[in-house]
């Protein structure tokens, strides 16, 4: 479950992004899209910034990675 503080300091829409990488940490930004119905551009948006708060990182080459969640 995520925490109140964290849909205040980010949103509804990155709480969405980084619950579909807890469920499918192999999706790349374009699934995740298309989960989401956004662009693939607002989740590049939303990943960078659970990236630069230290949430997730990406694991492996791009095409095939994953996300961990640290």
């Amino acid at each position: 479950m995520i925490s109140e503080r964290f849909r205040r300091d980010f949103g509804e829409s990155v709480q969405e992004t980084f619950e579909i990488i807890v469920k499918h940490p192999s999706y790349s930004a374009e699934q995740i899209a298309i989960e989401t119905s956004k662009t693939s551009r607002t989740i590049e948006n939303h990943l960078s910034k659970l990236k630069n708060a230290g949430i997730i990182s990406r694991k492996g080459v791009n095409l095939g990675g994953f996300w961990e969640i640290k």
